[in-house]
């Protein structure tokens, strides 16, 4: 049985062996060691779309469930589904998903309906053009 690389199970059941094929175990030992941590003092497995919306020059971002999942996210049933997942207000300590975007300075209104659910991270403070 093949050894399993810790910073790509961290990252995310499902996205995270798909990427460790792609990408190899140093990729994701940098990406573990770049990631912050949440208030229990525990990397966040939304940690890289926090880091991916902090290094945007963009306003405003579409992004599909799909591409949030080539991240290493393993998004729950819930996300594909409900749209009150993807709030902008932190609730609980369930809603750590929020904090991701929220933390970078971003909001997001999801478009679940159709074949290719999506999206929109609009920025809460806008930069200049």
């Amino acid at each position: 049985m093949a050894r399993k690389n810790p910073a790509a199970v961290a990252l995310g059941r499902l996205g995270g062996r798909a990427l460790a094929k792609d990408r190899g175990p140093d990729y994701f030992a940098a990406l573990q060691a770049k990631r912050t941590t949440n208030a229990g003092g525990r990397p966040s497995v939304y940690d890289p779309l926090t880091e991916f919306l902090q290094n945007q020059p963009m306003n405003r971002i579409k992004r599909t469930l799909y591409q949030i999942a080539d991240m290493g996210i393993d998004l729950p049933m819930a996300a594909k589904e409900n749209p009150d997942w993807w709030g902008n207000e932190v609730r609980s300590s369930a809603s750590r998903q929020c904090r991701a975007w929220l933390k970078a300075g971003w909001t997001v209104k999801p478009h679940l309906s159709g074949l290719d659910p999506y999206v929109v991270f609009t920025r809460q403070r806008v930069l200049p053009s």
